[in-house]
């Protein structure tokens, strides 16, 4: 349902604060700990290849994937470090690049997102306005999440929109 009016409030100002403490030592763990993820579950798979160790990768570096999007996520509200300068750094080389995003114009949107979340300004809006759906649809999209779909399609319009704009001086898009 698209609200017209001002927002509600959802949480207090105490839980807020709260919420937005910048814990650097708790994300510094985070990242040696889905980086470490990462490289040993490609180390196995170097030593030795087969079908299950390649499943077992599948599953490991898409989960750690995730949970870097939701680093450079906390990047993009300027949560992930203190220092301003590293948070963007960390954000950018460690957690967006690595799954083809850019956190300077997902924070551009994702902002906007927060601001106006649920009103007929919110740019996700597309994403919840289909919602509730029927359970043959709902089947469609677990399938197809399942299968890998979504992801190639994700990327596939990426790349295009990356060679398309290449050498023009339109801003580039995220997924």
């Amino acid at each position: 349902m698209v609200m017209k009016t001002k927002k509600s409030v959802l949480a207090s100002e105490k839980q807020l604060k709260g919420l937005k403490k910048k814990k650097d030592w708790i994300n510094i763990l985070s990242l040696i700990s889905n980086w470490s993820q990462i490289l040993i579950i490609m180390t196995i798979f170097t030593i030795f290849p087969s079908p299950i160790t390649f499943i077992l990768g599948l599953i490991v570096i898409g989960s750690r994937q995730f949970a870097l999007a939701v680093l450079m996520h906390e990047g993009a509200h300027k949560l992930l470090f203190s220092n301003q300068t590293i948070n963007d750094w960390v954000s950018q080389w460690c957690c967006a690049y690595p799954i083809f995003q850019d956190t300077k114009p997902y924070r551009s949107y994702h902002l906007k997102h927060h601001k106006f979340t649920e009103t007929e300004k919110d740019p996700d809006l597309v994403l919840s306005a289909p919602f509730p759906i029927t359970k043959i649809s709902f089947f469609r999209k677990v399938t197809r999440d399942l299968s890998g779909l979504t992801g190639l399609r994700r990327y596939s319009a990426s790349l295009r929109s990356i060679f398309s704009s290449k050498g023009k001086n339109s801003k580039q898009r995220t997924l």
